[in-house]
């Protein structure tokens, strides 16, 4: 275990957002990880959030308990996740570089891991629901939960209910220099209906450019879609299979 600490941590990126391969929409995120199931994302906790910028750096300080205490599993060790929220829309496929830096007062061990897809989806669930900058609305067994902060407005939903899917419809009557995690924006709609049981990350939104300024305004609906009328894998615009935005069971702990 690690003595408690505080940090700073800085993660930083290259290019410029003029360019079509340049900034992402960068967020910054800490959690702390489950001592007896440290790869299951869905058993993390959120510790902070920072919001996004459309800088090349962006900035979080907290505080890390060591769990000299014993409370933190086997031998006391807590292990914590830094996390760089960038959507990289100009640059489909192509791999984003990032620099950490943390500055702390205690020694503290650092390791490079990779998250696959599913743990990618719970830990935009953590960022999307953190409770200092997030809206939540429930309507019959179903959470929507909006996060606007920073530069960056992110939905996702959460299907409780056991006999219908849900369909949830985001209307954009203003969209101007703004990038959508969906892809492009033809009839200015995304439309998804996610399972019984199931939660899905519905998109993120970011300006190209804050120079250049910015403007959007949405409204949403919701309502039930049972299996028997239509199904419930409609997706507008479509999504790829296995993805960040595909619906996936919830988990309850």
């Amino acid at each position: 275990a690690f003595s408690d600490t505080e940090v700073l941590i800085s993660v930083s990126q290259a290019a410029s957002r003029a360019r079509f391969d340049g900034l992402s929409d960068l967020g910054l995120m800490v959690v702390r990880l489950d001592p007896t199931q440290p790869h299951d994302m869905s058993r993390a906790t959120l510790v902070v959030s920072a919001p996004c910028k459309l800088e090349s750096t962006n900035q979080c300080q907290t505080w890390l308990d060591g769990g000299g205490g014993g409370g933190g599993g086997a031998g006391g060790r807590r292990r914590y996740l830094v996390v760089a929220t960038g959507f990289n829309h100009f640059a489909s496929g192509a791999t984003r570089p990032f620099t950490v830096a943390l500055f702390s007062s205690h020694p503290l061990v650092l390791q490079r891991v990779s998250v696959p897809v599913d743990g990618v989806r719970a830990l935009l669930k953590l960022y999307v629901s953190d409770p200092t900058a997030s809206t939540v609305t429930q309507w019959h067994g179903v959470t929507f939960t909006q996060r606007k902060d920073g530069h960056q407005l992110l939905y996702h939903i959460d299907n409780t209910r056991q006999d219908a899917a849900c369909e949830v419809t985001l209307s954009f009557s203003r969209f101007v220099n703004m990038v959508s995690s969906r892809g492009a924006l033809d009839a200015m709609t995304i439309v998804d209906s996610v399972p019984a049981g199931h939660s899905q990350f519905m998109c993120a939104l970011t300006p190209v450019a804050e120079q250049f300024g910015y403007e959007f305004s949405t409204t949403y609906s919701m309502k039930p879609r049972l299996f028997g009328f239509g199904g419930s894998d409609m997706h507008v615009p479509p999504i790829a299979p296995d993805s960040m935005h595909s619906p996936y069971p919830l988990r309850w702990r």
